[in-house]
């Protein structure tokens, strides 16, 4: 029945089709000829090999299709190439998700070159996706531009200057000056240290357990008035299992002054420094530094 209904979007995910199912969905819709289709979710479903590969091949030919969802979609590394190399002919799909695939670093960059062969503007989420050791080289080549990416990590190392990178590939470092007249940004300060500290908090508090593993760590959080923020810090710090060292530079913040205020400072500290320091698959010792003068 489905061949003959014109659809604009079509949802199946977490319905359990498994292969069968999935077969004779790709083989009802036709995506080939079918000219209304403009989104399919496949997301939580086993699509299966045969599936994938049919599907890529419906990809080079389609012109209607424009957002796919293949999130948690079990897919291997042959899919994840099948539909890389779709990608370099097709002209019209904007949004692909490939959330909580195992990519690696051979797919990741195939994806990346199909997508620029292409030439075509593009959405990637790669939310929870597993990177390998591959991003801080994802990082620079998407800060082209032409892809726009969806991971955590990625997003927020596409904000950093090219030495911090570079550190960070090379030794397992980081440092970075919140307030925007550090080595950290990728762009100069002058609008305010509230403004760049918004700008940039958040995205590092979201990018910390899935960046790759670092050693050392220098953080001057200036202008921090946030409780919540202190428990999203320490809850990415804890997950930073490979630190060795960790800098925190407090001064001029806004956790406030005087005795009364010493508890809610106290607490801040110690929720992020111990979250970092004992969530270690095996017991070692952080150096840890922490500045307030000025406070």
């Amino acid at each position: 029945a489905l061949e003959n209904i014109k659809l604009r979007q079509l949802h199946l995910q977490q319905n359990e089709l498994y292969e069968e199912g999935t077969r004779q969905v790709i083989e009802a819709l036709a995506l080939q000829s079918n000219g209304t289709l403009a989104a399919l979710s496949l997301g939580h479903d086993g699509i299966g090999v045969a599936n994938v590969k049919a599907l890529a091949e419906a990809l080079r030919t389609n012109s209607a299709l424009i957002e796919l969802n293949l999130s948690h979609a079990c897919l291997s590394s042959d899919d994840i190439i099948a539909l890389a190399e779709a990608m370099k002919q097709n002209r019209t799909l904007k949004q692909l998700s490939l959330a909580g695939s195992k990519i690696g670093e051979e797919r990741a960059f195939a994806l990346l070159e199909a997508l620029r062969i292409s030439g075509v503007e593009r959405r990637l989420d790669l939310t929870g996706c597993d990177l390998g050791k591959t991003h801080v080289a994802l990082a620079r080549a998407f800060r082209t531009g032409q892809v726009t990416v969806t991971h955590p990590a990625l997003e927020f190392l596409c904000m950093l200057q090219d030495e911090t990178l570079k550190e960070l590939e090379e030794g397992q470092e980081m440092a970075m000056n919140i307030n925007g007249r550090g080595r950290g940004l990728r762009y100069p300060g002058g609008s305010g240290d509230v403004e760049e500290f918004q700008k940039l908090f958040a995205p590092l508090c979201r990018a910390l357990p899935e960046l790759p593993k670092l050693r050392v760590l220098v953080l001057l959080l200036y202008g921090h008035e946030s409780a919540d923020g202190a428990r999203a810090l320490a809850a990415g710090l804890g997950q930073q299992t490979e630190l060795e060292r960790l800098t925190l530079n407090l001064r001029w913040n806004s956790l406030g002054r005087g005795p009364q205020l010493r508890a809610p400072r106290f607490a801040f500290l110690t929720s992020s420094l111990l979250a970092a320091a004992s969530c270690k698959p095996t017991p070692s010792i952080v150096s840890i530094s922490v500045l307030i003068t000025g406070s």
